[in-house]
């Protein structure tokens, strides 16, 4: 059975999906093309085909992170860490950063994304490193090229 409930699963090509816990692949409802976000089950994977990674969320080390890893299923690795929930990860247009939303804080669900005060977005090197905020009390950010940004702020979409 594939574990969804724990963000565990991780897209791979061709819409198969690995469910970490276990190791084992199964076929998901899934859409995936060079920098759309995953359809189906996994809302919070984003695929950057062209780089042959994909980013996602997940609370396998007791908080809600964000990982990277190669899709083929190799090198994963912890990209974000602490107390705050991190989320909805969006790779930029060239691959070297990724935008994502996280808790102002501690534990906050996520079905609480449009209420005010809950969300920043932030920006990290896909490498790794030192994350930066880049939009405060705004969630659901996306890109809009290199240097401009799509966000929620409310029941407002706004771009900076």
């Amino acid at each position: 059975m594939l574990n969804t409930a724990h963000h565990e699963a991780m897209v791979i090509r061709g819409g198969r999906v690995i469910d970490a816990a276990t190791g084992r692949y199964e076929i998901a409802d899934v859409a995936i093309a060079d920098g759309a976000i995953v359809k189906g089950p996994r809302r919070d994977a984003f695929v950057l085909e062209a780089a042959g990674l994909i980013v996602w969320s997940s609370s396998r080390l007791g908080n809600h992170d964000l990982f990277v890893m190669r899709t083929d299923g190799s090198e994963v690795r912890q990209l974000t860490s602490g107390d705050e929930v991190d989320w909805y990860p969006r790779f930029s247009p060239d691959g070297q950063r990724v935008l994502f939303t996280r808790s102002k804080h501690g534990w906050v669900s996520e079905t609480d994304a449009n209420k005010p005060g809950r969300w920043d977005l932030w920006i990290v090197p896909t490498s790794g490193g030192r994350p930066e905020r880049a939009v405060a009390d705004a969630s659901w950010g996306t890109w809009l090229g290199e240097r401009r940004l799509l966000f929620s702020r409310g029941t407002q979409v706004l771009q900076i």
